[in-house]
């Protein structure tokens, strides 16, 4: 693709360097290349030795954010490909159903990481110091467009007098944990599924974290708790760590009582808490998204100069954190808004950029238009639902009757179904990201043993988590502005290091891509659906032709109800075991002892294996697979063909039984291979037995 440079250049000021502001600026420069100069003001960074900018932290006496954000596929995936690779290149974890959890820190350090490239060429320029009426650009006019994505408190909207509503309010407090690797096993934290069974059968708790250990625990307070937590924390010195051990500085008041219970709910250990900030919760909006200001030039109101604010993020719309989406918005804002610019400039042949100005409010309204909707899902059919149902009355009602005689029973009880209907609810989705991990009534219960009656009142009492459905259908930012990556402007030369060589490189190898295309962003998911085509085999050699095992009692068959169609069922009840180890005699050929498995070929395509665990059988602990292989081949007919490549020969992670119809160890695959078809062999069991056998395998990857 050819693109006739313009010597104009299109000149952006952004105010607000977090991930709204720098999301905006590597959308735009990944279209609009040297035509566009973008300048991004952020006081909260600093340049390093070597020049490059960085997130003021401890150092600096500054408190990075702690929390953990979770980023829905459906805009993940309208990013730019370099970003989508480059953002999760640490951090890749799904806790909800489609969608991934990174704390808001690692989106901050990884967005500057991506922006190198461009501050090399000279498209981006990032400045460590806030925008403000001071500022020699915005005192000269010396821009086309001005960006407002500096947060709640915007400067730019304050400074262009763009009018703010504020829909509704209510409070909280956030708690910030770091839970070390290393600690003793009645300090371990729940597992990200219990974690979101307890967080959405309640409104007064939200847990959101990273590997269940540094995380943020959310609390909804009452005003009265609210002012109480804030006449709490005027003692402390500023950035002073939390002790929540210290019963003199933080005694068992009731908000510093009701954070505790949050905690013990969640099994966070108190000791690992650092940091508790109180929230006002304002649902707000800008009247308008887009303003036309005139802008007087050098401090002189005769000479002025008009042109379009945009605002994007926090700064048009604040959304409650509770039913979420508020960086998503955010990110779907920075996109729009970027895409927006872009197309008033490539030519719809996509063959050249031509830059006019000067640009007015009407070059905007699509953006506008895009936002109302956005605001109308997000603030009114999420928000608003949440600050209509505040948790005073839940707390009023638990403190009168809590200590009721035979109220702690049945606010159990009522608490205890909330959950299970909960617990029900999400693994039976398919998009269930724990379906491994299967949580049991007794886990259930120790939540509600955990904390106190009036707690557990207070927990019955409030309201379920509102689900994304509650809202209606997304407001999918493809639908507005449409945009084909493969029309997309090279990146700098410099930008293919972001892009780990190994993605590279099986793309391709495999063709998954044509090179006038960006790497599609593929996430890990399950590779294997229950209705893939499974076939069982034994006495197969690595490397060599499969053979196939028939229904049947005897050697070299399995029982007709224990076939390989359980294998990936999902259910730990089931298994597959097949016949073929008879160590008692030894009379058989030892071929036929091990290497007995199965192979299948995903419906979903060419997939590349990232890792697996194995589910346990119900029983004969000797027959649980301990060493396996897996292959991979792209024959059309893999029973016959013998073109498999090992990619993986070892532990089963069976090693320390973890008990029957119970999953194993998670174990990683060093591959950048892809392949239509795998193939997985027992090489050797617990202990001598009659065969081998296991209730699940589950295998994921790209």
């Amino acid at each position: 693709m050819t693109c006739q440079l313009n010597s104009e250049q299109l000149i952006v000021l952004v105010s607000g360097g977090g991930p709204v502001g720098m999301t905006f600026a590597l959308s735009l420069s990944t279209m609009m290349k040297t035509h566009a100069k973008i300048y991004v003001y952020e006081g909260r960074w600093y340049a390093d030795g070597d020049g490059k900018m960085k997130w003021q932290g401890e150092e600096q006496s500054r408190n990075r954010r702690d929390q953990v954000v979770t980023l829905q596929d459906h805009v993940i995936h309208q990013l730019p490909t370099f970003i989508q690779v480059g953002l999760f290149a640490n951090i890749n974890e799904r806790v909800w159903p489609t969608s991934r959890n990174i704390p808001i820190r690692e989106v901050e350090d990884r967005l500057l990481v991506l922006a190198e490239p461009f501050v090399e060429s000279g498209q981006i320029v990032l400045v460590p110091e806030n925008l403000n009426e001071k500022s020699d650009r915005l005192l000269n006019g010396q821009f086309d467009v001005l960006i407002g994505s500096d947060g709640v408190g915007s400067f730019v909207r304050n400074y262009c007098k763009i009018d703010l509503h504020r829909a509704a309010n209510e409070y909280a407090c956030g708690v910030a944990y770091n839970i070390p690797i290393e600690v003793s096993s009645d300090e371990e934290p729940l597992h990200q599924a219990l974690n979101c069974i307890l967080t959405i059968g309640q409104t007064r708790y939200l847990v959101n974290s990273s590997t269940s250990r540094r995380g943020y625990l959310n609390v909804r307070l009452t005003s009265d708790e609210y002012n109480e937590l804030q006449e709490h924390l005027k003692r402390n010195e500023r950035n002073e760590r939390v002790n929540l051990l210290n019963f003199d500085k933080y005694p068992n008041s009731p908000v510093w009582t009701i954070i505790r219970q949050g905690l013990d709910y969640f099994k966070i250990p108190h000791k690992f808490v650092f940091r508790v900030l109180p929230i006002e919760i304002n649902v707000q909006h800008a009247t308008s998204v887009v303003k036309e200001f005139e802008f007087p030039l050098n401090n002189d109101t005769k000479t002025t100069k008009k042109i379009p604010v945009c605002l994007a993020g926090d700064a048009a719309m604040a959304v409650h954190f509770w039913p979420g989406r508020g960086m998503n918005s955010g990110m779907k804002a920075a996109m729009a808004l970027s895409r927006n610019i872009a197309r008033l400039f490539i030519q719809e042949d996509s063959s050249r950029i031509q830059i006019h100005k000067p640009l007015t409010y009407f070059d905007f309204l699509d953006y506008e238009d895009f936002m109302l909707r956005l605001r109308q899902r997000e603030q009114h059919g999420r928000s608003l639902r949440i600050t209509n149902n505040p948790i005073d009355e839940s707390v009023l009602v638990a403190n009168t009757f809590s200590n009721l005689n035979g109220s702690y029973e049945y606010y159990v009880g009522t608490l205890k179904e909330k959950l299970q209907s909960i617990r029900a609810l999400l693994q039976n989705r398919p998009d269930w990201p724990h379906r491994h991990r299967l949580i049991s009534d007794e886990e259930i219960q120790s939540a509600s043993n955990r904390i106190s009656a009036n707690a557990v009142a207070q927990l019955s009492l409030a309201n379920p988590w509102p689900t994304r459905e509650m809202a209606g259908a997304e407001v999918l930012l493809e639908d507005y502005f449409p945009l084909e990556q493969k029309t997309w402007l090279p990146l700098p030369s410099t930008v293919t290091w972001i892009v780990p060589d190994h993605v590279q490189q099986s793309v391709a190898r495999n063709k998954i891509t044509t090179t006038d295309e960006p790497i599609p962003f593929i996430p890990i998911d399950y590779i294997v659906r229950p209705s893939d085509p499974i076939y069982a085999i034994w006495c197969t050699e690595i490397g060599g032709e499969s053979f196939p095992v028939t229904p049947g009692y005897q050697i070299g068959q399995f029982p007709p109800d224990e076939g390989p169609q359980n294998i990936f069922d999902l259910n730990n009840q089931t298994k597959y075991f097949c016949y073929g180890k008879y160590a008692a005699d030894h009379y058989f050929d030892e071929k036929a002892w091990f290497r007995a498995g199965f192979f299948v070929t995903p419906t979903r395509g060419i997939t590349c294996a990232l890792g697996f665990y194995f589910g346990t059988a119900n029983d004969f602990p000797e027959r649980d697979p301990m060493m396996i292989t897996i292959e991979g081949s792209n024959e059309t007919n893999p029973m016959i063909g013998s073109n498999w490549t090992l990619i993986y020969n070892g532990s089963s992670g069976l090693e320390i039984d973890p008990g029957r119809n119970s999953c194993g160890i998670e174990q990683h695959i060093l591959n950048d291979k892809w392949f239509s078809t795998y193939r997985i062999l027992v090489t050797k069991t617990r202990d001598e037995s009659d065969g081998a056998q296991y209730s699940q395998f589950y295998f994921f990857g790209h």
